[in-house]
């Protein structure tokens, strides 16, 4: 795995002592007892290794050499300046005096939160076209289903499908990067349906006291439903996988276009899009070695890298 520690700025071993005293101070502000319930506020969904219960025990007691980006992520979630936790001093902060979050209550199946997602997905997954390709009856069809059938929440699977087929009769490497990139949105949809809904539809009747309290409960209703997850992921691969990598083979051999192949591939591991047996590696494990590949491609200048760790950012 790429060690993107070798990026990171040095922090003295003062810094890292003050840090984890910044780090614990926080944590006691916003009001959370433990080590465990601190990460699991701050990354609910596990998408960062670094924010783990068990990182975060090491960065407070400063014997652990904790990395810039996990400062700079602390930093966005808790919305204390990153110069404050590596310089600062946060001793005047009271225990249980902030809140983490927004008061309002995340409702991860409603319209405006399904719109997000598929808002996201369109900047993570772009289609890629111009005006002589249009002029094509097949690939103009594929567009428009795109513009017209997938832009919605609740878009179904034909629809996906029929726009794939129709890129996929007028060869071109633009038809091979918009199928990359339907295929990228489908597997959202895919792993979204295997999560049971009626666990989440049971949630909006709790009264939680910020965002992150109901986060937390809906990450353990994803781990109750972890072999739905599985099974969705197992059925997308056995029907895609193929398609995919060809695609990706043919537009790797445009020159303009390896940036946008090198970023899927990244993406790919970032997302878990790729058969364990064949990696060898976790899910958690392929999402890190995804996070270290974009970071290292933004670095290089890659603009789709770049673009993607904007779009998520905490």
């Amino acid at each position: 795995m790429i060690n993107m520690d070798l990026f990171d700025m040095i922090f003295t071993q003062k810094d890292i002592e003050n840090i984890a005293k910044n780090i614990k101070t926080i944590r006691l502000a916003y009001g959370y007892k433990t080590q465990l319930d601190f990460a699991l506020a701050l990354d609910p969904n596990a998408r960062y290794p670094g924010l783990s219960h068990d990182m975060i025990k090491k960065y407070e007691s400063g014997s652990y050499p904790i990395t810039e980006q996990a400062v700079r992520l602390i930093s966005s979630l808790t919305l204390f300046p990153f110069e404050d936790i590596v310089f600062g001093n946060l001793d005047d902060l009271e225990p249980d005096s902030l809140v983490l979050g927004s008061d309002e209550e995340l409702d991860f199946t409603s319209e405006d939160f399904l719109q997000s997602v598929v808002d996201d997905m369109n900047k993570i997954f772009p289609l890629f076209s111009d005006e002589s390709l249009m002029k094509n009856e097949l690939f103009a069809r594929a567009m428009n289903i795109c513009k017209t059938r997938l832009n919605v929440v609740n878009f179904k699977e034909e629809d996906m499908n029929d726009a794939i087929n129709s890129f996929s009769q007028f060869i071109c490497s633009e038809s091979y990067l918009n199928i990359m990139s339907l295929l990228g949105r489908l597997y959202a949809t895919y792993i979204y349906k295997g999560i049971d809904k009626e666990s989440f539809e049971e949630l909006k009747s709790k009264d939680f006291k910020d965002t992150f309290e109901y986060a937390k409960e809906v990450h353990k209703r994803i781990g109750y439903s972890e072999n739905c997850v599985k099974e969705a992921k197992r059925r997308y691969l056995d029907a895609y996988n193929c398609v995919l990598t060809k695609c990706m083979q043919e537009a790797a051999k445009e020159d303009k276009y390896k940036d946008y192949v090198y970023y899927y591939l990244g993406v790919r591991y970032y997302f878990g899009i790729m058969d364990n047996d064949i990696t060898k590696l976790c899910d958690e494990d392929m999402n890190s070695f995804g996070i270290n590949m974009l970071d290292c491609l933004d670095i290089i200048g890659n603009k789709y890298a770049k673009h993607f760790k904007e779009t998520l950012k905490p």
